[in-house]
């Protein structure tokens, strides 16, 4: 016996699955005359039964389908809808001719030819593993949207059919199952010894399972706290941040902060015992008393707690310590239009939720509408349902029209550039328009704006360089260097002989002036060395110098330019930037500290730079291109991989990621699978880079798919040098202060020993 869920009003409930002749259905508190219905509207009327329970006596395969219990003269709305599976075998038996034993089946599984098919949330042979962190399919990969089950009703293969998630009952799957119960739909008993109520109810483990010790166990966002509860776990946006807890948006994103401030005279609602981030929701959301749309701004009270909100804007603030002012963006308010809908452009429905809740869900973004992409939203009354626009009545005028079951809202111009939410090419500068934005090819590239392809400016324009020079293309960009035996900028070359006796006077400053990268400075030590004899005694010119090694790598401040987050940790971001030498600007990454960053987390970065400076240059490594230690933030610019980190390009490409081998509906289709050419050349390009790192003497320690990082044409880089140590001197590292490390890709010998060497990298 199958149970479906109706979202109107119910009376009715599928007691539990139940395997045998009677099938009975939980009542609510209502009294009635019933009626019993096969087939649906227009089917069997089952005379004769209007009691709480059908007895269909010796089952038959024609007996299987769908059944209905309503009170007579309701509306077809409010019946209950069962569905009866009728199996060929007994129980525990199947095959043809029912003469084989079925395995037992745990935790609620049923058996299906010979197989158990187990409920959501359980796996294995016998249905005997619980998955964790409300993960449910056949290998635990699936988790419901937004990472919370509550409402949904999950349905697997007959003769299972469909029950709530593990922990969850009721009509709505919205009730925690009572004490002593577990499992999918509350069906199982708990046989702890010490007592119901240190049962896991959603796996029936008499331990409670602690979903925060690993971030794989729970669905918190990067920025959220994780709390475990018995049996389950909270998930809290930290500060500075708002949200579900499983989805976190920066509060800064969607309101303008105003520290020590305060708009006097303009609360229109307080509310005490809150956080900023949990007042910032009310505001987006609305309240009974300023509804969606309506708050503009909020105070804080910081000594107590209190949130003010207010449908003014802080034109006149004060002074005041104890308060923080928060302003909402233009693109975070919505207008309400009454009884309007946004026909043919419905990109993604979420129900049960209200229209507040909605609009939160437009301005932090979903895996289908991409934060900042989501313009509108339909709310459906009767649903409810929340249907989510990357269109709107800017862009698609006509498409707005009555509806007399929808209300139509429209999110304010979101500036899509500032937002990151345009599709422009990293080499593309955006600009943004009323209810769109535009994309164009920076200086050095070609294209659409959306795709940006390099000039090869040493190709198109061959008198651009001087005639005694060469032409050296680069990414955006050309460098003319004047051949041997002449001096100049590329573009203006004279002749003039190398004076020796000048070039023993060079230190490294002058050296960084001259030739400012790894190679041509090497080779030019080399010339210096050949002009000093071969005892190389004068070389103490170059090694007593007062100017240090990372002096060398000194990029001012002034020519970095930061742009958009790619990413962050507890101690650090890295960021999109530009660099500017000599005219030419190169796109990079920039790794900077925060402000909560203590000195230790200063020093492994310093660490960390200095591993890159030994490293030096290679096409397999991620290379650095300088850094910024003269006052705070310390920060270290390497070069940027625009496509992203192996395992995440993995994982959005491979076919078998994506594949729609499950029991669960509604899958996306696999993409086409990846060459073994590809993955072949992966493998060499990660070679290559870790065999240069063993002639450099250094080992990685954190080699993983997560730290290969993909370059222009895919090239494969090994990056993140967080735990690399240099070995020159002893050809090994020997582990000996507490760290942090990454278990499960270390060796034998590095696990057990804390010994590391260029071998036990690979």
């Amino acid at each position: 016996m199958a149970r479906y869920r109706i979202r109107a009003c119910r009376d009715w409930l599928p007691s539990q699955h139940t395997y045998g002749r009677r099938v009975s259905v939980t009542k609510s508190s209502r009294t009635g005359t019933l009626v019993w219905r096969k087939g649906g509207v227009g089917g069997t009327v089952l005379a004769g039964q209007t009691g709480l329970s059908l007895t269909i006596a010796s089952v038959q395969s024609s007996d299987e389908g769908i059944y209905e219990c309503y009170y007579q003269g309701d509306t077809e709305r409010k019946q209950g809808i069962m569905r009866l599976i009728v199996r060929h075998c007994a129980a525990d038996k199947w095959g043809v001719f029912c003469n084989y034993d079925c395995p037992v089946c745990y935790n609620g599984g049923f058996c299906g030819n010979g197989e158990c098919v187990c409920p959501p949330g359980f796996q294995g042979n016998n249905c005997e593993y619980a998955c964790t962190g409300d993960k449910f399919g056949t290998n635990c990969d699936k988790t419901c949207y937004g990472g919370d089950c509550t409402g949904h009703l999950l349905c697997v293969m007959d003769p299972y059919g469909c029950s709530c998630a593990p922990g969850l009952m009721g009509i709505e799957c919205n009730t925690e199952c009572p004490d002593g119960m577990y499992g999918a739909g509350c069906t199982q008993t708990c046989h702890c010894a010490d007592g119901a109520d240190i049962c896991n109810k959603k796996t029936g483990s008499c331990s409670d399972i602690n979903e925060c010790a690993s971030s794989s166990s729970n669905d918190c966002d990067q920025h959220a706290t994780c709390t475990n509860t018995i049996g389950s776990y909270t998930c809290t946006c930290d500060d500075g941040y708002l949200g579900t807890g499983t989805v976190c948006t920066e509060t800064s994103d969607l309101f303008d902060i105003h520290n020590g401030q305060v708009l006097p005279d303009h609360d229109d609602v307080v509310i005490p015992n809150i956080t900023p981030g949990e007042c910032a929701l009310r505001c987006l959301e609305g309240t009974d008393t300023v509804v969606l749309g309506e708050c503009l701004s909020f105070d804080y009270q910081i000594s107590t707690s209190t949130c003010l909100l207010s449908r003014s804007t802080g034109l006149s603030l004060e002074g005041n310590s104890d308060y923080n002012y928060y302003q909402r963006k233009g693109g975070s308010i919505f207008q309400k239009y009454s009884n309007k809908a946004l026909s043919g452009h419905n990109e993604e429905t979420i129900r049960g939720i209200s229209p507040g809740e909605c609009a939160v869900r437009c301005l932090q973004g979903t895996s289908v509408v991409p934060e900042g992409s989501c313009k509108s939203f339909d709310y459906d009354r009767r649903g409810p349902s929340c249907v989510l626009s990357k269109a709107s009545k800017v862009t698609h005028p006509a498409a707005l029209g009555d509806n007399a079951n929808n209300d139509y809202y429209h999110r304010n111009d979101v500036d899509e550039c500032d937002t990151d939410a345009d599709n422009c090419h990293i080499s593309a500068t955006c600009s943004n328009s009323e209810g769109s934005f535009h994309c164009s090819c920076n200086s050095g590239y070609q294209g659409n704006g959306t795709s940006c392809t390099d000039v090869d400016e040493c190709d198109t324009y061959t008198e651009i360089c001087h005639i005694n020079a060469t032409c050296f293309n680069s990414a955006g960009s050309f460098n003319c260097s004047c051949n041997a035996g002449f001096q100049g900028n590329g573009i203006s070359c004279t002749e003039n002989d190398v004076d020796g006796t000048a070039l023993r006077n060079l230190d490294d400053a002058m050296m960084k002036d001259l030739v400012p990268m790894v190679g041509p400075r090497a080779r030019l030590k080399a010339v210096l060395k050949e002009l000093h004899g071969s005892t190389g005694q004068n070389l103490q010119i170059l090694s007593e110098s007062p100017i240090s090694t990372l002096n060398f790598w000194e990029v001012p401040r002034s020519s970095l330019k930061l742009g958009r987050r790619l990413g962050t940790g507890q101690f650090g971001e890295v960021r999109l930037g530009q660099v500017r030498n000599r005219g030419v600007r190169n796109n990079v990454a920039v790794k900077t500290l925060k402000d909560s960053a203590s000195d230790s987390d200063k020093k492994d970065l310093l660490g960390e730079l200095e591993i890159l400076v030994t490293v030096g240059r290679h096409d397999n490594i991620i290379s650095l291109v300088g850094a910024c230690t003269k006052d705070d933030p310390l920060s270290i610019v390497v070069e940027y991989a625009p496509n992203g980190c192996l395992r995440d390009w993995l994982k959005t490409n491979s076919a078998e990621a994506m594949s729609t081998n499950s029991e669960y509906e509604n899958q996306p289709a696999p993409i086409s699978d990846l060459s073994m050419d590809l993955l072949i050349q992966f493998g060499i390009d990660v070679a290559n880079g870790m065999s240069h790192l063993a002639a450099m003497q250094c080992v990685h320690r954190d080699l993983a798919a997560r730290n290969i990082l993909l370059g222009e044409n895919l090239v494969a880089k090994v990056s993140d040098f967080g735990l690399s140590r240099d070995i020159y001197e002893s050809k090994e590292y020997v582990k000996t202060a507490k760290s942090k490390l990454p278990l499960r890709w270390m060796a034998y010998e590095s696990l057990f020993y804390n010994v590391y060497t260029t071998q036990s990298d690979v």
